[in-house]
């Protein structure tokens, strides 16, 4: 809340110097309330942007010192946004690489929820569950990943390994053997 705040000190100073209604009087220049709404919502929109490629850039940072940072610049994103799976999406990822696998599970089902056509939510809550030894859970959500994608090999890969963890020797085999046949598939397209 207080880095939203500081964020938008632009539009708050607006407000303050042109009042509630956008008016500002100087003379010759009156600021109608149609103008004043257009840069709210301008500045809330850069803003986002601005915060969302904060939370991208801490992300992709390969170390983890960050990692508090990236999660309170999706939590801003969120609080702008809270349908952007995204965001959910991706504060998810850093939490699970962070090893707050609970956190990643909820992070995951929330982008799930808002779009559940998202094979990559799938994969990386499979993983998830795979990470907390909840192998069943997992293989549910491959599969669900190889449902919207059938040609996901990474899909397949988690599928094969959280079957052979799960003591399920022949599905593991038939993963296994899907996951090669599409990384066949891909090393052709590339």
């Amino acid at each position: 809340p207080i880095a939203f705040l500081l964020a938008n000190i632009p539009a708050f100073a607006f407000v303050y110097l042109f009042g509630p209604r956008g008016y500002m009087d100087l003379g010759l220049l009156t600021v109608p309330p149609l103008i004043a709404s257009l840069f709210l919502i301008v500045v809330v929109i850069v803003t986002w942007i601005r915060t969302k490629r904060k939370g991208n850039a801490w992300f992709s940072d390969e170390n983890t010192t960050g990692a508090d940072h990236d999660v309170l610049d999706y939590d801003q994103a969120i609080q702008l946004n809270p349908v952007l799976a995204e965001a959910y999406f991706n504060r998810g990822a850093v939490h699970h690489r962070n090893s707050r696998v609970d956190l990643a599970i909820q992070d995951y089902s929330q982008t799930i929820q808002i779009n559940p056509r998202i094979a990559e939510a799938y994969l990386n809550r499979g993983h998830t569950y795979a990470h907390k030894g909840l192998f069943d859970r997992a293989i549910r959500d491959y599969d669900k990943a190889i449902e919207i994608n059938p040609n996901y090999a990474d899909a397949y890969f988690g599928k094969a390994h959280a079957c052979e963890k799960a003591g399920q020797p022949g599905q593991a085999v038939a993963a296994y053997q899907s996951f090669l046949n599409d990384s066949a598939i891909f090393a052709q397209a590339i």
